[in-house]
C-alpha cells in the first residue's frame, strides 16, 4: 500500500475512453496565486466544446512515482 496522498498530475478521457489529455493541473502548483496557465482547465474546456486540445500533454512538477507490480 502506498502512501501517497495527493499527485498534481491529470488525465483526461474522451467518450471513446482514449487520453486526450495529461499532465499538470496549471502551471504554479505552490502558488495559487501565480497561475498563469490552467492547463487542466483549458483540456476540459476545450473538449466540452468539441474543439482540439491545444495542448495534449505538459511534464508533471516534483519526482516520479514507482511503484511495483503485485503478483
Amino acid at each position: 500500500q502506498s502512501e501517497l496522498k495527493y499527485f498534481n498530475y491529470s488525465v483526461v478521457l474522451n467518450k471513446e475512453r482514449k487520453i486526450v489529455y495529461m499532465g499538470r493541473v496549471d502551471d504554479s502548483w505552490q502558488k495559487p496565486a501565480n497561475v498563469k496557465k490552467k492547463y487542466l482547465e483549458d483540456a476540459l474546456t476545450a473538449l466540452l466544446e468539441g474543439k482540439k486540445i491545444a495542448k495534449a500533454e505538459t511534464s508533471p512538477y516534483g519526482c516520479s512515482v514507482e511503484y511495483k507490480e503485485e503478483k
